[in-house]
């Protein structure tokens, strides 16, 4: 006699309450960690000058005015010297990601599972932005 073997429900009703307390809060660590990235470096790039000590030049310059300071200053010069001005999508990326994160809050079960999707929109990130780059060159 043949066996069905059924599957079992993707979501679970018993969890572990330490783990699911984890979860909450390393999602939560997530959501800051990356929207004060996209902040900084948003603030960065707009508050980038040609007169701050960075990547492509050294000046030695006392009054930085950059608003992200040395660290802004060298980070939105190299990605203004990579990318051009497709480095402006690199905080809607985060922002991006932040408002994915937020979305997905309450049902951690299926952000977890859901990482085929993360990969795939990183990897379409990527593609728009060489080719972006390539054009714009």
């Amino acid at each position: 006699m043949r066996t069905v073997n059924r599957k079992r429900p993707l979501t679970t009703t018993t969890t572990n309450p330490a783990v699911f307390a984890w979860q909450r809060r390393l999602h939560e660590g997530c959501l800051i960690v990356l929207l004060s990235t996209g902040i900084f470096l948003l603030l960065s790039l707009l508050t980038f000058h040609r007169n701050d000590p960075s990547w492509s030049h050294q000046i030695e310059h006392v009054i930085i005015l950059n608003g992200g300071g040395r660290v802004g200053a060298w980070i939105s010069d190299f990605l203004l010297y990579l990318f051009g001005f497709i480095a402006y999508l690199f905080p809607m990326m985060f922002f991006q990601s932040v408002w994915q994160l937020y979305q997905h809050y309450q049902d951690d079960t299926e952000f977890w599972r859901d990482w085929p999707r993360w990969i795939s929109r990183t990897a379409g990130f990527v593609m728009t932005v060489m080719a972006s780059t390539s054009l714009l060159h």
